[in-house]
């Protein structure tokens, strides 16, 4: 039985979240077949390389991650699995990272990549090296057939949340754009999409753009620095941190700007008590979805019996609308980020509605 190099692993604290996966390009048939094929043996090892842990939306997805890839173990699908998290969070030790994993041989490796363009010679060589590779939320730009992609219409999703808050303040006002981690595909597609939207709203002034990393802390130590300098707020867009710009108001004796909820266990509880105030209260929580990192084991695991695989594959963002609040709630703690427990036969169904009406898994029944 093959085992990964387990001491090198590095594990952070679980918490309950939730993912959603997209990707563009859906209709390819150009998709990665799998370096080792088809195996219906219990023999085989799949590790997860990630650099970036600093938020709970990561959190959440590396312990969407085992969950899925511990359920397999236990069923005797794999014979082991490992975390490697990046000792400095950045793409230059995520390459080094995945070459040390590489050595050890792994059948299969799930990247949640720092980069767009840095890691894909790295990415080339562990599928030369016969491992089964998919990249998920952050994904690159590598236009081979090496990989297959798995991450979320992230455009899109910075259209729909820039054009809420713009629509909830009325077309005019001053507002701040919070962006997420810089530096990775991610950011940089959801803020073309908001940056393409609002300017469909020529009266509305963004007065300060801030970094909160999609992390609540970070983001209300930048807005503190930044709203004592402004005048009236009216609206602010961000991809995470939703708990850090209501403390951030709170403290500064601010009015609740116009907002686009994340999915976070403390948003959640934020927009109930909302509704609990005012039953007209629209809003609800829309986010990209942690389960990504199931998503793409589950992938693994169809690709581990042979199914070939699209070359991108599209899930979606997760929509909490007043009806499903307190069910998400029940299993999205303080800390958390909803997601879905993607299964096999869930991915399946999404790679068989790409283009249309993306399949969408239940909501799930117990908290991580």
């Amino acid at each position: 039985m093959k085992t990964l190099n387990r001491s090198r692993q590095v594990v952070p604290a679980l918490v309950a979240t939730a993912v959603v996966l997209a990707t563009a390009g859906c209709g390819s048939d150009s998709g990665a077949d799998g370096g080792s094929g088809a195996d219906d043996s219990g023999d085989y090892t799949v590790a997860l390389s990630v650099a970036f842990t600093g938020n709970a939306w990561r959190k959440s997805m590396i312990q969407g991650w085992e969950h899925a890839a511990q359920a397999a173990k236990d069923a005797g699908r794999i014979s082991d699995f490992k975390v490697s998290v990046a000792p400095d969070g950045t793409a230059t030790s995520q390459i080094s990272q995945i070459q040390s994993l590489i050595l050890e041989s792994p059948d299969a490796l799930n990247i949640d990549a720092e980069s767009p363009t840095a890691l894909n010679p790295v990415i080339k060589q562990a599928c030369d090296a016969g491992i089964d590779v998919i990249v998920f939320d952050q994904t690159t730009d590598a236009t081979d057939d090496c990989a297959t992609f798995l991450y979320n219409p992230l455009k899109d999703y910075g259209a729909a949340i820039a054009a809420s808050v713009a629509e909830q303040m009325g077309g005019s006002g001053n507002m701040i754009v919070v962006e997420g981690v810089v530096g990775g595909k991610p950011n940089a597609e959801i803020l073309s999409g908001v940056e393409e939207t609002l300017q469909g709203y020529p009266d509305i002034d963004v007065v300060s753009k801030v970094v909160g990393e999609s992390s609540d802390s970070v983001t209300e130590k930048a807005l503190t620095g930044v709203l004592p300098t402004l005048d009236e707020v009216g609206g602010v867009i961000s991809w995470g941190g939703t708990s850090g710009i209501l403390s951030a108001f709170e403290k500064a004796d601010r009015p609740l700007p116009a907002l686009a909820f994340d999915n976070s266990g403390e948003s959640l509880r934020k927009l109930a008590e909302l509704y609990g105030q005012d039953p007209d209260f629209s809003g609800g929580g829309v986010f990209t979805d942690p389960g990504q990192g199931a998503a793409a084991f589950q992938a693994t695991m169809l690709m581990k019996e042979g199914t070939k695989l699209p070359k991108n594959i599209i899930t979606p963002v997760i929509n909490v609308p007043k009806d499903d609040l307190d069910a998400w709630i029940a299993v999205t703690g303080p800390g958390a980020v909803a997601q879905w427990l993607w299964t096999e036969d869930d991915v399946q169904q999404v790679i068989d509605t790409q283009g249309a009406d993306l399949h969408e898994p239940a909501i799930p029944d117990e908290s991580l």
